[in-house]
């Protein structure tokens, strides 16, 4: 079974006691887990604007990653909104953290997919598609050239 942890936030007093409640998001967390069969094993949890980029509560999500290295696999969050709203880049920025220590990232609602390198077959491949040492499978054309650079 995938251990995983999970990222649950609202950022008003409203939120907190009606709608998108820590409770309702950790009911839903809890069901996309059971249903890719992994075990949530620790819910980091705040009261905090999204929009902000100095949120304590990631640092310290990244730091149990950093801890427990290698044996978490996936960080659920129910959806993009509830994991950051400080736009893009911000998102792309905090992917990449996850990514470096060989996490996924899904959400509750199915939207956030893994990710596919759809060039493999003509042997280019980026950076975010290449499984993590600890993952990589033996390539069945060893003396492929798997990195090109594309010049334009």
């Amino acid at each position: 079974m995938k251990l995983a942890i999970a990222l649950l936030r609202v950022s008003t007093d409203k939120q907190f006691h009606h709608g998108d409640s820590l409770d309702t998001q950790k009911t839903r967390v809890d069901q996309a887990a059971e249903r890719d069969g992994a075990s949530i094993i620790s819910y980091f949890t705040e009261h905090y604007s999204g929009r902000k980029t100095n949120r304590v509560v990631i640092e310290d999500m990244l730091a149990f990653l950093d801890e427990h290295a290698g044996e978490i696999q996936v960080v659920y969050i129910v959806q993009i909104d509830r994991f950051t709203r400080a736009g893009s880049e911000m998102y792309l920025y905090l992917k990449r953290q996850l990514h470096k220590r060989g996490v996924d990232l899904r959400d509750a609602m199915g939207i956030i997919q893994k990710s596919i390198n759809t060039l493999e077959h003509v042997g280019f491949e980026y950076d975010w598609s290449v499984p993590l040492p600890a993952r990589r499978r033996r390539s069945c054309r060893p003396n492929m050239p798997i990195r090109r650079s594309i010049r334009f």
